[in-house]
């Protein structure tokens, strides 16, 4: 055997070792992490909400590995942008499940996507925490959470204010899953003691308005139902402003906690607008000072609409796991549906039979941002 021969047999055996130590010491990382993948709109009109659960996620994520982890092991997240699409949302999930074998998704907030990702995850027995109102969302399956109330909370109060307040209605909905079931909540509610004057439906993410507005504004109503999200609500505003729309009482939902629309609505639309939202919660709350303390510490602003939830999200499959002493998947998912008056950044609240959490509810009128007595 020449020098050369006995060189190159040296460096393969070389590479062969370094290779050996290199994937061992790969596979030695991966079984200290548990994976966790995060589906939502991180881009396109739903970012708002996306960017602010991911903040909370963050957050909850770096307090619970510098605290040690979770049964030795520290949360490892993987996220994916939805951009608000169903079938982004459903590529998502396949390609966590496919090439990370991901078993403890939060995402996303989308009613529509979660709808759509929902059989997937039962199929493959992984737990998804999601924030979507519809209520199609309660029987989406055993293994569908969701830390967010669904529509009838938001649509119940806005219901029963708008009975004592209008008599006449307007009723506008996105054409999906989410506009689908605030509408019906709300119809529900007000059951006949209103009159429904119109009941138009405008497609999702829609900039334009003037067309449908055209079809109501000179008729009797004097009020407005709107099931649509911040970024429509103000365009819809806007231009039913400059068409000379009636000063009515408008009833809106949740979502619509969003700076620049309360902004608008308070410097350009004189007539009063309301919608549901969750109350205060207990501001002497170790958890919450906490995550309001440790948030603005990291982001240098205060948390928004969601940030909580992402936060308590983390926390929910922290305390599943630990309660559960492993990560079997069907344990874990037990003990999800076990969680009873957990004390969260959003509050405290407990799971139902159907995965879903009830948080108390209140009425907010945006001129000023006041609480409504009802």
């Amino acid at each position: 055997m020449n020098k050369k021969s006995i060189i190159g047999i040296v460096l393969i055996l070389g590479l062969a070792i370094l290779s050996f130590y290199y994937f061992n010491n790969i596979k030695s990382q991966q079984n200290d992490i548990v994976k966790v993948g995060v589906i939502l709109p991180l881009t396109g009109e739903s970012a708002y909400w996306g960017q602010n659960i991911k903040e909370g996620i963050e957050l909850g994520v770096e307090e619970i590995n510098e605290n040690g982890g979770i049964l030795n092991k520290k949360f490892h997240v993987l996220y994916e942008d939805s951009k608000g699409r169903p079938k982004e949302a459903v590529s998502s999930l396949n390609k966590l499940i496919s090439t990370e074998e991901i078993k403890y998704v939060i995402g996303d907030v989308i009613s529509t996507n979660i709808l759509a990702m929902a059989p997937i995850a039962e199929k493959n027995q992984v737990l998804l925490i999601g924030f979507g109102e519809s209520d199609l969302i309660t029987s989406a399956g055993d293994f569908i959470f969701r830390n967010w109330n669904s529509a009838s909370s938001d649509a119940d109060i806005t219901g029963e204010f708008a009975i004592k307040n209008t008599s006449k209605i307007i009723l506008l909905s996105r054409n999906d899953a989410f506009g689908e079931s605030a509408k019906k909540s709300f119809l529900k509610k007000i059951d006949g003691d209103i009159k429904i004057v119109d009941d138009l439906i405008f497609e999702t993410d829609s900039n334009e308005f003037k067309t449908i507005i055209s079809k109501f504004k000179n008729k009797e109503y004097d009020g407005i139902y709107f099931a649509g999200f911040h970024g429509e609500a103000k365009n819809f505003i806007k231009q039913y402003i400059e068409l000379g729309g009636k000063q009515v009482n408008i009833y809106g939902v949740s979502s619509w906690e969003e700076k620049s629309l309360i902004d608008f609505i308070s410097n350009n639309y004189y007539g009063d607008v309301y919608y549901g939202y969750p109350k205060p919660v207990d501001n002497t709350s170790p958890v919450v000072m906490n995550f309001h303390e440790k948030f603005k510490l990291k982001y240098n602003k205060s948390p928004e609409i969601l940030s909580d939830n992402g936060y308590d999200a983390i926390y929910m499959y922290k305390q599943a796991i630990e309660s559960s002493g492993n990560f079997d998947i069907l344990q874990n998912k037990k003990n999800l549906y076990l969680i009873k008056d957990f004390d969260g950044a959003s509050g405290k609240f407990s799971v139902d039979k159907n995965g879903d959490v009830n948080k108390p509810f209140g009425l907010k009128r945006i001129n000023g941002v006041n609480w409504v007595e009802i």
